[in-house]
């Protein structure tokens, strides 16, 4: 039983060889389908260090700190507060509320009304009054206006900030699934990570497109 395991063990990693001779070298890093990076790109995003000097010790070619998303800034004014729809993506834009709960907006202070103005509870308008709709309220100006500068300062910021940001966190993720998979936690995958250094191009007149690293 041994020997039908073995030789079947054999077959199957012949197999494996045989398949690697057949394909096609790579020309240039973006065809790899496992991760790749350039300097250009890691310089650029945040919580990434690359060649640390630290004392006597060795030198570190890249550090990456593990960075979480942030939500965006709170808006300074109560009355926009209230009405601002977040979607906690540097991708999509802020908006507005259709409506809003008009018991949100008494709690706020941004909207004070004389009682006689008040539903009764109970009453057949009750259930609709609870709501402010914005094409009815009176502040329906001030709010957009209050909603494009903060959408074009506060937020803008934010978003430019944060997009790095979460292409750090991508890097991260990747990175960490690169080691589980050296580390054989996942797969029988046999890889290697390689630092390259320098770029050479050659146009080819027959293969097409080298772009690879020097060393």
């Amino acid at each position: 039983m041994d020997t039908v395991r073995a030789r079947l063990a054999s077959l199957i990693e012949f197999v494996k060889q045989t398949a690697l001779m057949q394909k096609r070298p790579a020309l240039t890093v973006s065809q790899h389908n496992t991760f790749s990076a350039s300097e250009e790109k890691l310089r650029s995003l945040p919580g990434v260090s690359l060649d640390v000097h630290v004392g006597d010790e060795d030198e570190i070619w890249l550090r990456l700190e593990r960075l979480h998303e942030t939500r965006p800034p709170v808006p300074l004014s109560p009355l926009l507060g209230q009405w601002i729809e977040l979607k906690g993506t540097p991708q999509i834009e802020p908006g507005l509320k259709q409506r809003v709960a008009r018991e949100a907006l008494r709690a706020s202070g941004v909207l004070t009304e004389p009682a006689s103005l008040t539903a009764t509870p109970g009453s057949e308008e009750s259930a609709e009054d609870e709501w402010v709709n914005l094409e009815d309220c009176l502040d329906a100006g001030e709010i957009k206006a209050q909603l494009k500068s903060y959408s074009q300062t506060a937020w803008r910021l934010w978003a430019q900030e944060e997009k790095q940001r979460r292409k750090s966190i991508e890097l991260y993720a990747e990175l960490f699934l690169l080691v589980q998979q050296m580390q054989g936690n996942l797969g029988d995958a046999q890889l290697e990570l390689v630092w390259g250094m320098g770029v050479s191009t050659w146009e080819h007149p027959e293969i097409g497109v080298i772009h690879y690293p020097l060393i």
